[in-house]
């Protein structure tokens, strides 16, 4: 459960997500769904995976 501790405080932190609820799927979801996208500057799975 460590991982989404840290994905919640970063929301809470980039004032994405209240600090007084708890994540659920869709959420989850929607916080995901909304990330930036940036492509990697090379297909490589080292690329990808490190950028």
């Amino acid at each position: 459960m460590g991982l989404l501790q840290d994905f919640k405080a970063a929301a809470v932190t980039r004032t994405r997500y209240p600090d007084d609820q708890s994540l659920s799927n869709a959420a989850l979801f929607s916080l995901v769904r909304d990330m930036p996208f940036e492509r990697a500057s090379a297909l490589t799975p080292e690329t990808v995976v490190s950028e």
